[in-house]
């Protein structure tokens, strides 16, 4: 049978982050399209505390857009070749959502890291599990590829402590002239008792060569970035700096932001000594409680401050069985490193509504929209889409404005006075168009695609003695099998005689393609013509059939 593209989505299992997680490796087809859904929600689930590398990526080109999709792979008959691999898609459309082309690029190893660019090239982060810990695996590589998707150079990481990359975390991934940093997690080697930890991972690389300017080792101190466990990482540059957030739930337990020192951002080395460390949220509970009620969402840069966002329960009603989470945004003055704490929401600790992971999206150099979805009764379907404007200073510049729509993982993009952002779920993609002057007057644009199935049919012919008739009529089983790759859709059967004869004889089941030869009928050759039918469904077009079946009666 045909085998479907599936969404892949990590799994996690963890005490104390101890835990594994491997991907399958698979091939596709570009004659195929993608389905499955929106994996997470910017890196966490709706009501997840542990991230996962988001997915979803959309980026301007010239002509339109371009989408990068992660996580697709082929289902249940993979056949175990270590030699397939998992693939992304790369998807074009044109300035109306047109789509204009799909592609498969197969990955370099099996587990999806992060993807980014810098406007003339692409870069891809994948990785791979270390179960024996062999300090000469590959466990992460940065591939490098042309704007054809033809891949020009790639650098690798082997072993540095590492069983499983990405795991329980984020994959962040930013450019700044020629380094490329990409902050990020692992679990480690296991320790003296058998314990396999989680941390954030650090390592900068030098685009034009290919070759890695500074990465973490296998152990390091806490002045040099460390933060155990992490599970949300952000990386960005700041003019000459590389900046850092985690959301750490034991060293530290809170949001912490990191600054490493000046000229970090064009060398790439991170310099223990010159390096500032600030804690935005701090969270009640006990130091390496993997809960904290609380999920980071964003960063963005001012002149004088950092922005952090993301959405967080009351920590005073930590042990109160509380999961409504209200949206803060966290301002962070470079001058002093001091930090200031803002809610944006006020949603009731005993309420239905509460907050997902939000996005905070450059407008200008003074004007941002945070963004954040407002989901009722813990119901991931029941959510809606809040914005509302702020400035450098985390000051709200606006009323907070609800637009019919909701997030994925996939980052929103200001791209010609509008947001842009995507949801894919089973063959349709819906892409948002917000108006940054009104978020109200947002647009969705739909396109659904669906495959064609394919469909097997088997026919017998049939004998039957004229003597079994006298009485009754007989059912004659199986005369007409059929199976198709679309299993949402009920196969429906329908025959009529190809004459008087015939068609006075024998009797269809629509539902079951089982053939009734009538009471009385005589000796002699009877045939029927039945049209086997697969009715569409959101996945799939119709298909059809008409075969010819032939029963003899002695």
């Amino acid at each position: 049978m045909k085998r479907l593209i599936v969404f892949v989505a990590p799994l996690v299992l963890f005490f104390l982050i101890s835990c594994n997680v491997y991907a399958n490796e698979e091939s596709g087809s570009q004659e195929e399209i993608l389905w499955g859904e929106t994996g997470s929600v910017h890196g966490y689930g709706v009501f997840n505390d542990v991230g996962f590398t988001d997915m979803s990526f959309l980026v301007p080109t010239d002509q339109g857009y371009m989408r990068v999709q992660a996580g697709v792979g082929y289902g249940d008959d993979y056949d175990g070749d270590e030699d397939e691999r998992l693939q992304f898609a790369v998807e074009y459309y044109d300035q109306n959502f047109n789509r204009t082309s799909l592609r498969f690029i197969n990955m370099d190893l099996p587990i999806w890291g992060g993807f980014c660019t810098d406007g003339e090239y692409y870069y891809v982060t994948t990785g791979q599990s270390n179960p024996n810990e062999s300090d000469d695996l590959e466990v992460i590589r940065v591939s490098k590829y042309d704007k054809q998707w033809n891949r020009i150079q790639y650098v690798s990481i082997k072993g540095v402590g590492i069983r499983i990359p990405f795991h329980a975390g984020t994959c962040s991934m930013a450019i700044k002239g020629s380094v490329l940093a990409v902050h990020t997690c692992r679990t480690e080697y296991k320790d003296s008792i058998g314990k396999s930890h989680q941390t954030n991972y650090t390592f900068t690389v030098k685009t034009t060569t290919m070759n890695i300017l500074e990465k973490v080792g296998e152990s390091i101190h806490n002045d040099s970035g460390f933060v155990s466990h992490s599970f949300g990482q952000i990386v960005q540059f700041d003019g000459k700096r590389i900046v850092t957030v985690d959301h750490g739930d034991g060293g530290p337990r809170a949001i912490v932001l990191k600054r490493f020192r000046n000229g970090s951002a064009t060398s790439g080395e991170f310099i223990e000594n010159e390096l500032n460390s600030i804690d935005v949220l701090e969270f009640d509970g006990n130091s390496g409680q993997n809960y904290t009620g609380a999920f980071l969402g964003d960063l963005q840069i001012t002149n004088d401050t950092y922005l952090i966002t993301g959405s967080s329960i009351p920590q005073e009603y930590f042990y109160d069985d509380c999961n409504v989470r209200n949206v803060f945004l966290g301002v962070v003055y470079k001058s002093g490193l001091t930090t200031e704490l803002k809610w944006i929401t006020n949603y009731k600790r005993n309420g239905i509504i509460s907050a997902s992971n939000p996005y905070l999206i450059r407008v200008d150099d003074d004007s941002f929209l945070l963004m954040w979805d407002e989901v009722r009764d813990d119901d991931v379907d029941n959510r809606q889409l809040k914005c509302v404007f702020v400035d450098a200073q985390g000051e709200t510049t606006s009323a907070v404005q609800s637009v019919d729509a909701y997030l994925t993982d996939c980052r929103p993009i200001l791209n010609d006075g509008k947001i842009v952002w995507y949801s894919w779920d089973n063959g349709e993609t819906i892409f948002y168009q917000m108006p940054v002057d009104n978020p109200t007057g947002l647009t969705k644009t739909v396109n659904s695609y669906k495959m064609d199935p394919e469909l097997y049919i088997k026919t017998t012919t049939r004998t039957i003695k004229a003597k079994k008739l006298k009485k009754k009529a007989r059912v004659v089983q199986p005369f007409v099998y059929a199976e198709s790759d679309n299993e949402d859709a009920d196969i429906i059967f329908q025959g009529t005689g190809v004459n008087a004869k015939s068609r006075k004889a024998l009797k269809i089941n629509e539902d079951t393609g089982k053939v009734t030869v009538k009471k009385k009928t005589k000796k002699g050759k009877y045939s029927m013509k039945v049209t086997v039918t697969v009715p569409s469904t959101p996945a799939y077009n119709m298909a059809s059939k008409t075969v010819t079946i032939t029963v003899r009666v002695k």
